[in-house]
């Protein structure tokens, strides 16, 4: 499956950027049978594909096609970058966000809101996000990993397109906070 070329230019940087915001939301449109048959979907199953289709459309991560008299999907650009051969992949932002230590604490933000705790992170766990990180080396790989892939897509715009270059034009001092390994500071000095 060979995707398309995608480099980023004045002209798509916007659509690139909407995409990534979706986030925070296969080179061919297949059929929803082709699709459910390339899938280890159990048979009783496929019927709720259509209704998961139909969000993902929704959600701006698939497009829904007509050939031929029937109904096939493809990727947008925000399905795209969840793809881990995208040249601008976002998986390992996207599979971050999507740890167990950064979505439980979600189900404990009535007791933060009734008790006044730092966090409902904090609620959940007895220390703030950063203390815990620090006993957890699985995450803390997972979470640079995230950073560097976030610091790889900036770096992409800044350094591919005129609109953003210019924006840095007579600063004389900068400050990059948890700048992980500097890949984004890097970029701007560059630009």
């Amino acid at each position: 499956m060979d995707l398309p070329t995608f480099t980023i230019n004045e002209d798509n940087a916007k659509e690139l950027l909407e995409a990534q915001r979706n986030i925070w939301k296969h080179g061919k449109p297949i059929s929803l049978n082709e699709l459910a048959t390339s899938l280890p979907i159990h048979p009783n199953n496929i019927p709720s594909l259509n209704r998961l289709m139909r969000i993902l459309e929704s959600s701006n991560f698939s497009k829904k096609l007509l050939e031929d008299g029937g109904y096939g999907c493809d990727l947008t650009l925000s399905s795209q970058l969840l793809l881990k051969n995208h040249p601008h992949t976002r998986v390992q932002f996207a599979l971050t966000l999507l740890e167990q230590m950064v979505t439980d604490p979600s189900h404990h933000l009535t007791s933060w809101f009734q008790n006044g705790a730092e966090s409902s992170f904090h609620v959940l766990n007895g220390m703030s996000f950063w203390e815990h990180m620090s006993h957890d080396s699985k995450f803390i790989q997972c979470f640079n990993e995230a950073m560097e892939c976030d610091s790889r897509f900036v770096k992409s715009l800044l350094v591919n397109n005129k609109s953003f270059k210019g924006m840095f034009e007579g600063i004389e001092t900068l400050v990059d906070v948890g700048g992980g390994n500097g890949t984004t500071v890097k970029a701007i000095t560059e630009a």
